[in-house]
């Protein structure tokens, strides 16, 4: 299954077998911004513009409880790996830890005058760690309900924080253009990676933890050997980079820049595919677990599926607007910009018939 949320305060689930929008849910009141699965696959989790953290369930395909608490916009969510509480992040300053199965927050961690921009659980659930405007990454205990250290170091605010798999290290990707990879033992910066001429756009983690990947807004992704503490490859687009994630078995990543989305061959450090939406500006991009399909979103609120192996579309997925098929052709008393918002809602307008005014 396959969420996707969207601007109109939506979520929409998607079966990729039949290739097509199941259900469609609703509750926010304003854009979502940020959703996760459980890692158990039981529970998604979504927040957005209207403070609301939601849990839905995937199963009975409903919300099951509304955490209310934030005051401000929600930026970030991440359940624990048993997938037992969620961690949310709000521009009201605060950071929330809520217990599923007491439907409750149990600890709200407060970070005033300053925003927290990124979160996520470590591997083996026992920290947050969260990367905010002050440029510095701190780790947050969840049994002793405390801060336990801050790791400063970037100079500009921190965009993306991910631990790697192994449970070893943090990276960050920060405004500053640089990517800090931090010790948890020792609670030193290992290393920083320096080499864009842009702002980190994201960040990412080979399932190994051998490799991180970092894209940026200088139109490149750069990968970088952990051990060797170096940058191994540049792979490069002609726009700006927003994403980069690796392919499940780790021998491949892709990377979308406008309405590109491109795969490459880490071993052969060469762009083996190429996916285009043809204008429509593509704002996500994620793998099937098995690897062999890829999911973009577009701002035209479609998502389409990709076969890894051949590069092609293999569906076209859009869930019915509010004016889907309603032909305006010829009606009168529309201006342009009101017939240009029936026809995003779903509207036809072809030239070649006339409608009755309206």
């Amino acid at each position: 299954m396959l969420a996707s949320g969207s601007e109109d305060a939506t979520i929409r689930l998607w079966n990729l077998q039949q290739y097509q929008c199941v259900h469609t849910l609703t509750g926010h009141t304003n854009r979502i911004r940020t959703m996760t699965f459980s890692p158990d696959g039981q529970w998604l989790v979504s927040g957005g513009e209207d403070a609301v953290v939601r849990l839905w369930d995937t199963q009975r395909i409903e919300c099951v409880d509304t955490f209310v608490g934030h005051s401000n916009w929600i930026w970030s969510t991440d359940f624990s790996p048993n997938s037992q509480y969620i961690v949310s992040s709000s521009g009201d300053e605060t950071i929330r830890l809520w217990d599923i199965q007491q439907r409750k927050c149990i600890h709200a961690f407060t970070e005033p005058n300053n925003l927290i921009t990124s979160l996520s659980f470590s591997p083996n659930g026992q920290w947050i760690a969260t990367g905010d405007r002050r440029s510095t990454l701190k780790l947050w205990d969840i049994q002793q309900r405390k801060h336990i250290y801050t790791f400063a170091g970037h100079k500009d605010w921190i965009k993306f924080v991910a631990f790697s798999p192994d449970g070893q290290w943090i990276a960050t990707g920060s405004k500053d253009e640089t990517v800090k990879l931090w010790d948890i033992k020792k609670q030193i910066c290992l290393y920083t990676f320096t080499g864009h001429s842009g702002s980190i756009s994201s960040i990412t983690f080979s399932s190994d933890s051998r490799l991180l990947a970092s894209s940026s807004l200088d139109t490149s992704i750069r990968l970088w050997d952990i051990q060797r503490k170096t940058c191994v490859h540049t792979f490069n687009h002609s726009a700006p980079v927003w994403l980069v994630n690796f392919r499940p078995d780790g021998r491949q990543l892709v990377s979308k820049g406008g309405d590109t989305i491109k795969l490459w061959d880490i071993q052969k450090q060469a762009c083996i595919n190429e996916f285009s939406t043809f204008g429509d500006w593509i704002r996500s991009a994620t793998f099937s677990p098995d690897g062999l399909v890829l999911a973009t979103g577009s701002n035209d609120g479609t998502i389409r599926l990709w076969d890894i192996e051949t590069g092609r579309c293999k569906s076209l997925l859009r869930a019915p607007r509010p004016y889907e098929g309603t032909n305006i052709t010829g009606a009168k008393g529309l201006n342009d910009a009101q017939r240009a918002s029936l026809i995003a809602l779903g509207a036809i307008d072809s030239p070649s018939e006339t409608l009755p005014e309206i």
